[in-house]
């Protein structure tokens, strides 16, 4: 049994040791304030449908399309800091600007609201990037993934473009869901449940499972006592020691010095040891050997 326990005490240290360095990676990485941005890329959001007998137009402003895309850029605040009036710039990158044509945009705040979120200037295209500048009014604390502010564009084009972000007073950063509140309260509830668990599955094996193996090994336990007590009474007739006894004496000789032995072991556990070993006190007939 006392493997069990060293099993059971080293998993809650193994555990416990988890947790905080979780604990301590996650309140690293939100010493430095960032912003979290999420990227979403569909080329083939919109296609021109095909119908025989019919002449079905695709088109946005008047100019007929076979296809368009959306990409769609979210920043999330997984910091501890809520932000009013926060300038924030992006800009989009094509590897060919000929393959990439921005069409339409918009931007929302917090909860898709189109106040929250004031354009700066219009989109600008300097022949490699598209530009966008906005002020958001209000960028609060997020617990899961609750968007602060969300730029969409309706584009024509196949490959991603690459993506800078930079809002004023923070730095950005890939958006991760292991960067959120939520998943440092998931985690720390994950860890209270599985000590919950361990801590019942120790108290299981304390008072029904212990108590249980004890009798069902009890005449294993017997068996191995005698065969210990035998060991020593060989051994000192061997060395012939304690000459002047019987065998009868020697064997009650050694009955005696190991059931005093395992007598005052047993007397100084705690009601619950005792219990845990299905109150198996150590008796003398344990060690006599026949």
């Amino acid at each position: 049994m006392s493997d069990l326990w060293k099993n059971v005490f080293i998993v809650i240290l193994s555990v416990f040791f988890t947790f905080l360095v979780e604990q301590y990676r996650y309140s690293e990485q939100n010493e430095i304030l960032k912003l979290d941005v999420h990227a979403s890329f569909e080329p083939d959001y919109l296609s021109k449908p095909k119908f025989p007998n019919a002449n079905v137009k695709l088109s946005v402003d008047g100019s007929d399309k076979e296809k368009l895309g959306l990409y769609e850029i979210s920043i999330v605040n997984f910091t501890s800091n809520n932000y009013k009036d926060i300038p924030i710039h992006i800009s989009v990158k094509p590897d060919n600007p000929d393959e990439f044509k921005v069409l339409s945009y918009f931007a929302v705040g917090e909860k898709g609201m189109e106040d929250l979120v004031s354009e700066v200037k219009p989109m600008r295209f300097d022949g490699k990037s598209y530009r966008f500048s906005y002020v958001a009014s209000t960028l609060n604390r997020a617990e899961k993934d609750e968007v602060g502010l969300a730029l969409s564009l309706l584009f024509e084009g196949n490959k991603q473009p690459s993506l800078k972000v930079v809002a004023n007073g923070v730095n950005t950063r890939e958006f991760s869901w292991n960067n959120s509140p939520e998943k440092s309260k998931v985690e720390r509830n994950a860890f209270y449940i599985l000590i919950g668990l361990l801590v019942g599955i120790i108290i299981v094996t304390w008072i029904i499972v212990g108590p249980i193996m004890s009798v069902l090994i009890r005449p294993l336990d017997r068996k191995s006592d005698k065969k210990f007590a035998k060991s020593i009474f060989d051994a000192i007739r061997d060395e012939n020691l304690q000459s002047q006894l019987s065998d009868q004496q020697l064997k009650e000789f050694v009955a005696q010095m190991l059931h005093s032995q395992r007598k005052a072991t047993w007397d100084a556990r705690t009601p619950i040891g005792k219990w845990s070993l299905g109150l198996r006190e150590p008796r003398f007939s344990d060690y006599l050997l026949n």
